[in-house]
């Protein structure tokens, strides 16, 4: 298959992540922040319109999550990544490898759970839905469309997506809708929509190197000067030796105090 445009996304909105420089020096790969700030952090581009965000940030980051690729014009693949995964190494071979299977989606799998329906009530528990009291709601109408809740979870923190597919708009289109309806976690309607159009996935943790040696998860933004310093020295982590040798040792004092 003949290389076309490949490009790599994130956003973020009302200062909810710091966006650090990507490491991963892919050629010929595009890094492109959608973001309510004009300034684009260095190593990344800013589209030439990025919209109107008159939405709450939780809702601007997911449109442009779910819907952003639809302005880029030309690309094979596209990959987003949430705003506090940092890509650290060559990302080629996975592009390569997405775009050889024709997959529609690539994604990692859940690293705990395989159902909705045990996603929604560890989310429930431990408090990590906006309006909870949708969630009920929301997965009775997938079971009442007749969803099997069979095809696993899937971590929609790192999405590459195939330009060329014929399924892929109106997939991504509905999984706006219904996250814009009930507004709860979008990992929630995520299987549903792949069931619903029929989307193949390719399963990442498949291929030859895990994602640790791809991507850094940082933990989210967080208060205090000690959390601060260990998401700063996680993010430098992959630098160089020096910062590596740093985050171990933050980490072993952590440990011990």
């Amino acid at each position: 298959m003949n290389k076309g445009r490949r490009v790599l996304y994130t956003s973020v909105f009302g200062g909810f992540e710091k966006i650090w420089p990507p490491l991963d020096r892919t050629p010929g790969l595009e890094h492109i922040v959608v973001q309510d700030d004009k300034k684009p952090p260095r190593g990344w581009l800013a589209p030439n319109d990025q919209g109107d965000y008159a939405t709450s940030p939780r809702l601007a980051n997911r449109r442009q999550k779910m819907l952003f690729q639809e302005s880029l014009g030309g690309c094979t693949s596209t990959l987003y990544v949430d705003a506090n995964v940092r890509p650290v190494a060559n990302l080629s071979e996975l592009f390569l490898k997405f775009e050889a299977s024709a997959a529609d989606l690539a994604m990692y799998p859940h690293y705990a759970r395989s159902t909705v329906q045990a996603e929604a009530r560890a989310c429930l528990a431990r408090n990590k839905v906006e309006h909870p009291e949708r969630v009920p709601e929301e997965l009775a109408y997938y079971e009442g469309a007749g969803f099997p809740d069979t095809g696993g979870m899937w971590e929609g923190s790192v999405i590459f997506k195939n330009q060329r597919s014929q399924r892929l708009e109106a997939a991504m289109r509905e999984w706006w809708e219904l996250y814009s309806r009930f507004e709860t976690r979008d990992q929630f309607s995520l299987p549903f929509v792949i069931w619903k159009h029929g989307l193949s996935v390719l399963n990442l943790d498949e291929q030859p190197l895990s994602r640790d040696h791809y991507f850094v998860r940082l933990q989210h933004s967080s208060a205090g000067l000690g959390n601060r310093m260990a998401r700063y020295l996680q993010a430098r982590a992959a630098e160089n030796r020096l910062w590596s040798a740093a985050h171990g040792l933050g980490r072993s004092l952590k440990r011990s105090g």
